[in-house]
């Protein structure tokens, strides 16, 4: 990879994006860094662009001004809408996955059940989406985390 580049921050949190955002400025100075916090606002972002990077949360708002959960804008696997979408366009780009979740709810079956999605599962679907543009899975968490984002990171820059 060339020095350079564009990454897109798909991250609906604050406080997570501004850790995201610290690690990247410290790792890549040289990459131009964009932010979507809904899942609509990245959607415009890819229907113009591709970055040279996405990073992207999977549990996101979808809706622009959603508050969240609280009030009903909260889709639990979003980002993983937003890699369908992208998959079905040809737009598929580099990405690493960041979570703050160990397992999510999918939607409602015809019962009105629900399943769960771990990371085990989520790491899978992510991979076979995304193919050889998939750099990984990180757990944001206390713990941890920088050091496998910094990984992925630069499996990235790497190729």
């Amino acid at each position: 990879m060339t020095d350079g580049g564009l990454i897109l921050i798909v991250e609906d949190d604050e406080t997570k994006y501004a850790d995201i955002l610290t690690l990247v400025t410290d790792l890549a100075p040289d990459l131009i860094v964009e932010r979507a916090s809904t899942i609509k606002a990245a959607e415009r972002f890819l229907d113009h662009c591709v970055p040279d990077l996405l990073v992207l949360d999977v549990s996101m708002n979808i809706a622009d001004g959603s508050l969240g959960p609280m009030r009903g804008g909260f889709a639990n696997l979003g980002g993983i809408d937003l890699l369908d979408r992208m998959y079905h366009l040809g737009r598929l780009c580099p990405t690493v996955i960041v979570t703050g979740f160990d397992a999510f709810r999918t939607k409602p079956g015809t019962m009105n059940t629900y399943e769960m999605v771990d990371l085990t599962e989520l790491t899978h679907l992510a991979s076979r989406r995304l193919g050889p543009d998939y750099f990984g899975l990180v757990r944001y968490s206390d713990r941890g985390w920088k050091t496998a984002f910094s990984a992925a990171l630069a499996g990235w820059r790497a190729r």
